[in-house]
């Protein structure tokens, strides 16, 4: 099964796969570094880690082009345009992995949860 929005695929998870995506914790890779982080918060903490020395960060949030290597900049950006973003609104490149229910640990996402890039 393919899925072209987060929502439908949060659906599909939420009913059957027993996960609740608000506990579950899905692996975010970094757009400039490609390091991973757990969940949208810390995945926003370490990109405004790289507006302090001064790096170029994109807006993580699809249909967002905002772009700053100013740390006070990208996070007033995020507090105006972004205040109650969560998973679904995340540029689906960007979730690369989901926990698994065996060991609750991340994994690739398995060929039910693969997410069409169009």
């Amino acid at each position: 099964m393919t899925f072209t929005r987060i929502s439908s695929l949060k659906a599909h998870i939420t009913k059957n796969h027993d996960i609740r995506i608000g506990i579950a914790t899905v692996t975010l890779k970094c757009s400039v570094c490609s390091d991973l982080t757990s969940g949208v918060p810390h995945m926003l903490k370490h990109l405004r880690g790289h507006t302090v020395v001064k790096e170029l960060v994109r807006c993580p949030f699809q249909e967002c082009n905002f772009q700053s290597n100013v740390a006070s900049t990208f996070s007033a950006h995020l507090s105006k345009k972004h205040r109650n973003a969560g998973l679904e609104d995340v540029q689906m490149e960007l979730v690369v992995g989901w926990p698994s229910q065996e060991c609750d640990q991340h994994t690739e996402s398995p060929d039910c949860l693969k997410l069409s890039k169009q």
